[in-house]
């Protein structure tokens, strides 16, 4: 199923219409199939995150706090963004094409002064939680965060 098609199987589903035309902050993706890859993987390094950075530990203790186990964390797809304003650039952004890709995906944003930040981690020393949501075909569409000030 394309992303087009989950997005109107999901609509439908709940009874809403959409616009024919898939565009993401108004501008057109020329390639999806390259926006769904660079969501892919933008999950997966959220996710790994959860499991390998050093700040792991209190963000699995946040979401253990919130009721959440590890199962269900693997299950919805749960990930970490630590601190920092370039951590997901370093990691994926890796060419310009890739951050234009990241851009137009709503994961990183333009500074001022030329160049790029994540659009996630904006406030310093905040744990965020990354929800990672899926259409209908189990491709990444979108992220929601969640944060504790108290990390």
């Amino acid at each position: 199923m394309s992303f087009p098609e989950a997005v109107e199987a999901l609509a439908n589903h709940v009874g809403i219409p959409v616009p024919k035309e898939v565009v993401a902050g108004g501008r057109q993706f020329e390639d999806q199939q390259d926006l769904l890859d660079i969501l892919q993987e933008a999950a997966t390094y959220y996710r790994r995150q959860l499991r390998d950075h050093p700040q792991a530990g209190a963000a699995a203790d946040y979401l253990k706090g919130r009721g959440l186990s590890g199962e269900v964390a693997a299950r919805f797809g749960l990930g970490f963004a630590p601190d920092g304003w370039d951590n997901l650039l370093r990691a994926l952004g890796t060419d310009e094409v890739r951050r234009k890709h990241l851009q137009q995906a709503g994961l990183l944003a333009a500074k001022d002064g030329g160049g790029h930040y994540d659009r996630f981690p904006v406030i310093a020393s905040c744990f965020r939680s990354m929800t990672i949501a899926a259409a209908l075909s189990d491709s990444v569409v979108a992220y929601l965060a969640r944060v504790n000030p108290n990390i």
